[in-house]
């Protein structure tokens, strides 16, 4: 009997390590390594397991002993020993400047213990910053399930933020203690021991950063575009903003760049970046698509009336708590997209969809 092997999901993207991508495959963190001259990954681990096991901390060599780094990832003790660890075997003593790409605490929570310890610059998007400062209240949530025509006995009752599971990893303090060193704007340019181009690549939040290397031709994306799952959008976003839109125009500009090799902020790296783009926004037009045919049949629906006609792997009467509220949430945010005009090109022609994973 002849045994058929089903492909591992991402082999189509041209993974660039052959070790990264059989840990992806086996499910467990990547080996921190070199991926071109002076540009390392080391993976930040992230509690819980599941399909997203770390963080890819990037590390920038300038030359002369100092690193620089793109997305420290969550603090807890086994990350912090494993990236000093990573920078002492590559000969760097010392981090001259921290980059985070969005504001997001498995990107974003070790980044003050890097700028305290060796004194680095953290840098940040000014919009990003400015979303970072403006976290809903409670009484925002109440207010938007309000709108939102949520049932007051059907409303999601909201963990802590990246609190729960994480106990074992002896986490520390997530936050920063001061505002980032410098703000950064899309086109500006870091010296990162050799310069950086800054690109704002919204939809994931609101102010996302993607960096480009053009010597060495690779962009790093953070959550704006992953290889293994379809990237949650709509993020810390404020209730009048257009995340689906966003992602669709800055997919537009990021694959200009398809010949570069593509640095996630999860995962592993791969080659095919516009093929990859086509993937997530295939996905994401597939829930517009639902959500303006419901719209059509009930113009005046509430969002708590569209989410419930809608598909749910889960069934939507089995959502509660983090679940609810992001099917909520990307309801709203899909029926701003059908019934903007910047919609018309993407939904004028049906496109196919992959099965992988949302989430992040």
């Amino acid at each position: 009997m002849t045994m058929t092997h089903k492909p591992v999901p991402g082999a189509d993207l041209g993974p660039l390590s052959p070790a990264g991508f059989a840990a992806y495959a086996a499910g467990v963190d990547p080996p921190a390594e070199m991926i071109a001259p002076g540009t390392y990954v080391v993976p930040i681990p992230m509690p819980g397991g599941g399909i997203v096991t770390s963080t890819l901390c990037y590390v920038l060599s300038d030359g002369q002993g100092r690193a620089h780094l793109i997305d420290p990832g969550l603090n807890s003790e086994v990350g912090w020993q494993r990236l000093t660890h990573a920078l002492a075997d590559w000969g760097m003593g010392s981090v001259a400047s921290v980059v985070v790409t969005h504001m997001h605490l498995d990107h974003l929570g070790m980044a003050e213990r890097v700028r305290q310890e060796w004194g680095a610059r953290l840098i940040m998007g000014r919009t990003e910053w400015r979303t970072y400062r403006a976290t809903p209240s409670d009484a925002d949530r109440v207010a938007r399930y309000d709108a939102w025509g949520v049932p007051v006995d059907r409303r999601p009752v909201m963990p802590p933020e990246l609190t729960v599971g994480y106990a074992s990893e002896a986490m520390g303090p997530q936050h920063m203690d001061s505002p980032p060193d410098r703000l950064v704007d899309d086109g500006d340019q870091l010296d990162m021991g050799r310069p950086i181009q800054v690109m704002v690549t919204p939809g994931h939040t609101d102010g996302g950063l993607s960096l480009r290397d053009d010597q060495q031709h690779w962009i790093c994306t953070g959550d704006q575009v992953l290889p293994h799952m379809h990237p949650a959008l709509g993020l810390d976003y404020a209730p009048d903003g257009d995340p689906v839109g966003d992602f669709l125009d800055a997919a537009e500009r990021l694959a200009r760049f398809d010949g570069y090799a593509v640095l996630p902020g999860h995962g592993f790296q791969f080659q095919r970046l516009a093929h990859r783009l086509d993937q997530i926004s295939a996905h994401h037009l597939r829930r517009s698509r639902q959500v303006r045919d419901v719209v059509a049949d009930m113009p005046d629906a509430t969002v708590w009336e569209l989410a419930s006609r809608l598909h749910w792997t889960r069934g939507f009467e089995n959502l509660e708590g983090y679940l609810l509220n992001s099917a909520l949430q990307q309801t709203e945010m899909h029926r701003t997209f059908v019934r903007s005009a910047r919609s018309a090109p993407y939904l004028s022609h049906d496109t196919s969809t992959t099965n992988a994973p949302s989430g992040t």
